[in-house]
């Protein structure tokens, strides 16, 4: 009986086992979704003249707002011109009243932002979703890399928004990580638990052919 027991144990974790794996890799891979670059050098015909613009990058969708100024890029920079200078591939910075705001077409973390010619007396002003505004700082780098270890979600409707204080900078690029929606993490759910259910039928057709065969084994 023992043994019975015993090997109707090690039949169900390994039908299960497959489903487990699939299901956990599943998760796992939408947690550690790929991060995506938007790189803003050299992009004079996507941002120049224009005060809006949209850019799109593996397949999520970034809309820049300059507000009353322009969006301008070069080979070496990219940032906000005053209302008079609309010249394309003239390349600025961010500075002054200057405020960049920038909206997804779906949820996305934040997780990077590069920038050249920060001082020290220079800051990143950044507002990501609904986090209290923080302030990047020169790192004392040629480029200033800033990467956030925490969640820095920004939802659709919400915004990404930088500034500058004390001086102006160029804005090299960010990136961003795609959110699963509520409902795609529910569908793996339930796909786990269609492949854990064909499983045990699977296991319970199996059992009694086993016990079948047990009960025509010799006895000692």
């Amino acid at each position: 009986m023992f043994l019975l027991v015993e090997r109707e144990t090690m039949l169900s974790l390994q039908a299960f086992r497959p489903a487990l794996v699939a299901l956990a890799v599943s998760l796992f891979a939408c947690s550690t979704e790929a991060a995506i670059v938007f790189n803003l050098f050299g992009q004079p015909g996507t941002f120049d003249n224009n005060s809006t613009a949209m850019l799109t990058v593996g397949g999520i969708t970034a809309t820049f707002d300059a507000g009353s100024d322009n969006l301008n890029s070069n080979a070496m920079t990219f940032g906000i011109s005053d209302g008079n200078n609309t010249s394309a591939n003239n390349g600025d910075a961010i500075g002054g009243n200057e405020v960049l705001t920038i909206t997804f077409d779906q949820v996305v973390n934040v997780t990077q932002v590069v920038a050249t010619n920060l001082s020290t007396t220079e800051q990143i002003l950044a507002t990501i979703g609904l986090s209290p505004q923080i302030s990047l700082d020169d790192t004392g780098d040629a480029i200033d890399t800033f990467n956030f270890s925490s969640s820095n979600e920004v939802a659709v409707g919400q915004s990404f928004v930088l500034e500058a204080s004390g001086g102006d900078y160029s804005l090299t690029s960010f990136s961003v990580t795609a959110v699963p929606e509520p409902a795609s993490l529910g569908f793996l759910a339930i796909g786990g638990v269609v492949l854990l259910n064909r499983r045990r039928r699977s296991a319970s057709r199996l059992l009694p052919k086993q016990e079948a065969d047990a009960s025509e084994l010799p006895e000692r």
